[in-house]
């Protein structure tokens, strides 16, 4: 009877050791688990007055609704003046060239035509030679004042489409500040930290909203001797207030002092993806959950 007492004893002293044994070499643990978010700074990216609020700190919000709007009155006008102001600027271009070469035309083909009835003068004397030099001095000026017309017709063709490209830009620039006006969430989550009301004027870069996102993920540490056997996949268990989840090693995040440092107790900091059954950011923002991780094998 004693000798099966101590082997049962033993059998279960031999198995606690096993499993001891099995766990230190199947599990890896990791310290200083922390549940992070990269949470949506909402910025406003003109400076114009709120005429529009839809949301309230802790709504529920999803990726493409819309925040706010802002006073687009101010914005409107000055794409209209951009607009007026190029189109007067082309219209007085075109016209002081088209006027300056219709009239360097006309002083030709008057040139031309004075010189034919001076040259046929001359031949049959009705003329003299002085006035015939005359003729051909005058059509002459008439040639270079035409060409100089077609060159400045030239450059302010250059110049128009120089100014059309310049307008594109302040155009672009123009509807982009009048796009802004309209505040649209970038991701699902959660409104926070409101800063915003209506009717207020508002600076550009100004953050008016916080949006805690819902997906979420772990940072934590291993030691650096512990980087031989968890490897980037490596499939983890992470519990946060007795909740379990399952995720894997994204990454690790290595720097110039840990690479030096041929300590293998250093900490080397990892970063831990959900898998699909992540839980929702929200439920756990400013609560500073426990969290657990270790690694599965």
């Amino acid at each position: 009877m004693k000798k099966t007492a101590i082997s049962i004893l033993s059998l279960i002293l031999l198995l606690f050791v096993a499993g001891a044994i099995y766990f230190i070499l199947t599990f890896q643990t990791f310290s200083n688990a922390r549940l992070k978010a990269d949470i949506e700074n909402i910025k406003t990216q003109v400076s114009a007055k709120a005429i529009e609020i839809n949301f309230e700190n802790n709504q529920e919000i999803k990726q493409g609704e819309i925040i706010a709007r802002l006073d687009t009155k101010e914005l409107e006008e000055k794409l209209n003046k951009i607009q007026i102001d190029f189109y007067n600027s082309q219209k007085e271009l075109k016209q002081s060239t088209d006027k300056e070469l219709k009239e360097a035309s006309s002083d030709l083909e008057r040139a031309n035509n004075d010189y034919t009835i001076y040259k046929n003068a001359y031949q049959d004397g009705s003329v003299t030679k002085k006035d015939l030099n005359n003729a051909v001095k005058n059509l002459e000026t008439a040639k270079t004042n035409y060409m100089q017309a077609q060159n400045n017709l030239k450059k302010t063709t250059l110049k128009i489409q120089n100014t059309n490209k310049t307008l594109d830009e302040k155009l672009k620039n123009a509807k982009l500040e009048l796009s802004y006006t309209t505040i649209i969430s970038p991701v699902n989550g959660i409104i926070t930290d409101k800063n915003i009301t209506l009717g207020e004027i508002v600076e550009k870069d100004k953050v008016i909203f916080k949006i805690i996102p819902e997906k979420c993920y772990i940072t934590a540490d291993i030691k650096q001797y512990q980087t031989k056997k968890i490897k980037i996949g490596q499939s983890v268990l992470i519990t946060i207030d007795n909740k379990n989840y399952k995720g894997k090693v994204k990454d690790f995040i290595y720097n110039n002092t840990l690479l030096s440092d041929n300590s293998k107790f250093a900490p080397v900091p990892v970063i831990i993806a959900f898998d699909t059954d992540s839980p929702n950011y929200c439920d756990y923002y400013n609560k500073n959950p426990k969290i657990k991780v270790k690694a599965l094998f």
